[in-house]
């Protein structure tokens, strides 16, 4: 697991951190098992190799290494953009911010306490 920290100025603490995370959404409602770059308590970024359309649903499930089960909700594309390079012949990468748009508090908390784990 790779942790970088750095200064936040938003409500959540957000930290870049390599888990593995499952997104389900999109117009076609693809399928993709990827890792998140960063994550808080109110959103992941992730690559993904297709573009999702922002305001789209998407369901989410998060393998947090806290020795609990994953934590899935669901989310909604916030942005998508295509990296500049590419994933070698593979084609392009977009880079996407998902908003956690229904976590219970249990959730919401449980991400709370991963993030500060990891910048304190």
């Amino acid at each position: 697991m790779f942790v970088r920290t750095r200064v936040n100025r938003r409500k959540y603490p957000r930290v870049d951190v390599e888990i593995q995370v499952t997104v389900q959404g999109g117009a076609e409602s693809l399928t993709f098992k990827t890792e998140t770059r960063d994550v808080s308590a109110g959103g992941i970024r992730v690559r993904l190799d297709s573009f999702i359309e922002a305001q789209s649903p998407v369901a989410v499930v998060l393998g947090l290494p806290d020795g609990q089960p994953p934590l899935e909700t669901v989310g909604q594309v916030t942005w998508c953009v295509r990296e500049k390079r590419l994933l070698s012949r593979k084609g392009a990468a977009y880079d996407t911010g998902i908003s956690l748009t229904d976590l219970n508090f249990a959730h919401r908390e449980r991400l709370i306490r991963f993030a500060q784990s990891l910048l304190y």
